[in-house]
């Protein structure tokens, strides 16, 4: 191979991972731009739940998202938060025992039917403090939460006087 060859090669192999290398950085560009919605697919699919989050600040200690709304049509539940803050480390989210340290939730609404709230498919944000790491229903991922911290809580019930039809 001669010298002009191996230039060839060389200019080539430079463009070619500097096409990968913008690519790559455009990857991590649309996911930093559109993670409340990646967030909210995650924990959708994650849940069975409906999840609708209009923005999430992350660090490596854990992270904070705002306006956050779930909603259980099965049992016409709606869950809604205005501030979720989860202390927990981000290294190691993808173990098989996820601890998450601190859990802050800040205006927390309830909406449902009479007779019709079910919080269990909302996770384990209810859990007792010393039970076994509760399993996520769809990927089989174990997480222990240590403490939660939940204000300005209100329970709406929906159609009070509906009667139940025989």
């Amino acid at each position: 191979m001669s010298a002009t060859e191996r230039w060839q090669t060389l200019v080539v192999m430079k463009k070619f991972f500097s096409f990968i290398f913008v690519i790559l950085v455009l990857i991590i560009l649309l996911l930093w731009v559109f993670k409340a919605q990646l967030v909210s697919y995650v924990i959708s699919k994650e849940s069975g739940v409906d999840v609708r989050i209009e923005s999430v600040s992350l660090s490596l200690n854990g992270f904070r998202a705002k306006n956050i709304v779930a909603h259980d049509p099965k049992s016409a539940t709606t869950l809604s938060f205005g501030l979720v803050d989860v202390k927990t480390d981000l290294l190691k989210i993808f173990r098989d025992v996820v601890t998450i340290n601190n859990l802050k939730l800040d205006d927390v609404t309830i909406k449902s039917d009479p007779g019709k709230i079910d919080l269990s498919q909302f996770g384990g944000l209810f859990q007792r403090k010393n039970s076994s790491p509760k399993k996520s229903s769809r990927s089989g991922q174990r997480y222990v939460i240590e403490a939660t911290e939940a204000s300005n809580v209100q329970i709406q019930v929906e159609n009070p006087f509906q009667i139940a039809s025989s």
